[in-house]
């Protein structure tokens, strides 16, 4: 956060900013961003602290305001090998990764409609053409999920 911070001081951006904060309250203004990212966050979180973060990411933006999330996909076979410490280590800070369902669920409880929520393949190259080619049909090749919610209002 330092850096970034420094760097937009060096390049003034409008309507950036950087903080470091508990995203299930942060004690900001109710209202006030256009757009909240969650990029490999809510495998971190447990299910409540979950209903937190999307409830305070709800409170924060503003009407017709987008949230994105951006998690892997549990079921992805270099998940499942992970877990299993089978070619590369577990993470043990993933403590509870979120199906799609299980996502969409929580971001309609909190007020959220969904926009758009759909798989997204791998950056490894070779893995990433088969991955585009067969996920639809094949489950352990779907890497990463990617939902955009927005809360209800004028934009």
């Amino acid at each position: 956060v330092e850096i970034c911070n420094q760097r937009l001081a060096n390049n003034p951006k409008q309507n950036l900013q950087f903080l470091c904060t508990d995203a299930g309250s942060t004690g900001l203004e109710s209202e006030t961003f256009d757009l909240a990212i969650a990029a490999d966050i809510f495998e971190h979180l447990y299910p409540v602290d979950s209903v937190k973060v999307t409830s305070e990411m709800y409170r924060l933006l503003k009407p017709g305001g987008r949230f994105s999330i951006w998690t892997p996909h549990r079921g992805h076979v270099l998940e499942i090998l992970k877990n299993r410490n089978i070619l590369l280590k577990r993470d043990p800070s993933h403590v509870d990764y979120k199906s799609m369902a299980v996502l969409n669920r929580l971001l309609i409880d909190a007020g959220f409609q969904i926009e758009r929520a759909y798989f997204v393949e791998s950056h490894i190259p070779g893995l990433r053409s088969i991955e585009r080619l067969v996920q639809r049909f094949f489950p352990p090749l779907r890497r990463r999920i990617a939902i955009l919610a927005q809360k209800p209002g004028v934009s």
